[in-house]
């Protein structure tokens, strides 16, 4: 098992180890399912264990990722939102990235990712009732502005987020979509 990212955080030391229980269930139910149906390839719940990460940021929840010619198997979870959602949050993410690592060893890497392969894992093979393919948790909002830029708008302010600033710092010039003016930066 290995320790996520950001475990600093007792709450995601105690989530993280909850994600590894949840995730140990799950092996077992795709691993007696691989074993009773033919056809099927058979799924190691001790060789298929993905190490589970909170380094994922912004709006997604959590994401599954086979790295091609790799072995290494990985879910990344979004450190903010499990803080902030806990046990509710795991509950929901880790199931739904799970399938997608089941129905990528099933099915191969060219299946599509909500699709009738992952449904079908997700409701037959780990016998999840209800899921879905995009989580509704609250997202927080950053509490600091973004930079503010000025065009030949009057009076029209633009606001930059953090990456695009860190763009513009970088050298990209944004644009004004009304009035064709590059962007400068206010006071």
């Amino acid at each position: 098992m290995k320790q996520g990212t950001n475990l600093q955080d007792p709450r995601l030391q105690s989530l993280n180890e909850q994600a590894y229980e949840l995730i140990m269930k799950l092996a077992a139910r795709a691993d007696s399912y691989s074993r009773e149906h033919e056809g099927l390839p058979r799924y190691d719940r001790f060789s298929y264990i993905p190490d589970i990460t909170f380094d994922l940021h912004g709006k997604t929840g959590g994401q599954f990722i086979c790295l091609p010619g790799s072995s290494k198997l990985r879910i990344r979870v979004n450190a903010e939102l499990a803080a902030a959602h806990g046990q509710a949050f795991i509950d929901e993410i880790v199931p739904h990235e799970f399938g997608h690592l089941v129905a990528h060893l099933f099915y191969g890497d060219q299946i599509r990712p909500h699709g009738s392969e992952w449904k079908f894992v997700m409701s037959t093979v780990l016998g999840i009732r209800v899921f879905h393919t995009v989580h509704s948790f609250a997202v927080p909002r950053r509490s600091e502005p973004g930079a503010r830029f000025c065009c030949g708008c009057p009076g029209k302010v633009h606001e930059l987020s953090a990456i695009r600033l860190r763009r513009y710092q970088q050298g990209t010039r944004y644009v004004c979509r009304v009035c064709g003016r590059v962007l400068r930066p206010l006071g």
